[in-house]
């Protein structure tokens, strides 16, 4: 009908990111320029838990499982997260491995660190993708949290 039947409200600056748990049962994620990740059961329209991140969070992707959830931040780093638990187990500076691609780029802004736009997780979950404001994919082995390609 094209009618708004909810809202789900809580945070304090511009929603940019989105991910479904692939677990179903409604389950969100929702990243903003607010610095926080929330997890919501939508269809309870409950907010589960809050992700606390010290910049602007820009992409969030859950593996395949729903057992982690991947967020990509302003200051270059992707936070990887025990979505069951809420608990953080890996912080990867992204941000300098962007920034060796830098020497393609015109130069940007002093303030402003290399960062990723998008992320996503390979089929068997046990790397993380992201692109953004380099030249180059890279590719991270999760657990180890190196740059694989």
């Amino acid at each position: 009908s094209g009618q708004l039947l909810d809202a789900l409200a809580a945070h304090e600056g511009p929603v940019c990111a989105l991910a479904l748990d692939p677990r179903g049962g409604g389950g969100l994620a929702s990243g903003s320029w607010d610095k926080t990740v929330r997890l919501w059961r939508v269809y309870r329209n409950e907010l589960e838990e809050t992700l606390e991140h010290n910049a602007e969070v820009l992409s969030v992707a859950y593996r395949r499982d729903g057992g982690q959830l991947v967020v990509a931040c302003l200051d270059g780093s992707l936070r990887v997260w025990n979505s069951k638990t809420a608990k953080l187990l890996y912080t990867i500076d992204g941000a300098r491995d962007l920034a060796k691609s830098d020497r393609f780029l015109a130069k940007r802004p002093k303030q402003e660190a290399p960062h990723f736009t998008c992320v996503t997780y390979s089929a068997d979950g046990e790397r993380i993708l992201g692109g953004g404001s380099g030249r180059f994919v890279c590719c991270y082995q999760v657990e180890q949290q190196v740059l694989v390609a």
